[in-house]
């Protein structure tokens, strides 16, 4: 039975994983200073190691989720840029309207003058 990676669980042997880049550089096989740290090799080696490549995985994944927020933020402000420019045309097209009844106002008042000075003339 072949023991796993100490860090990841994921990757082969104890000493060097190919999956999260833990290597203990033979600590495991010398000898120690201190024969305690032996003990605790978890503690001293392994623990430290872990807590950075945590890190590392939980920065790589609020970095995708920045990233899924920017694209999303992109996608709504081409949405109300769209919409902004549908509102100016609108806008504008009502201004044209406006314009328009204003001058058939003024053309059906001509024609309303015309009449009653040909009905007073006849």
């Amino acid at each position: 039975m072949s023991e796993t990676c100490a860090v990841c669980h994921k990757g082969k042997g104890p000493t060097q994983c190919e999956v999260c880049g833990f290597t203990d550089n033979g600590v495991i096989n010398r000898e120690w200073p201190i024969e305690d740290d032996a003990k605790y090799w978890l503690e001293t080696v392994v623990k430290p190691y872990k807590i950075q490549w945590e890190a590392k995985k939980r920065e790589a994944e609020l970095l995708s989720q920045i990233e899924e927020y920017r694209i999303k933020n992109m996608n709504i402000l081409e949405q109300l840029s769209d919409s902004r420019k549908n509102e100016m045309n609108l806008q504008y097209q009502l201004e044209m309207s406006q314009k328009n009844e204003k001058n058939l106002l003024i053309e059906l008042n001509r024609i309303q003058l015309e009449a009653k000075k040909r009905k007073k003339n006849s």
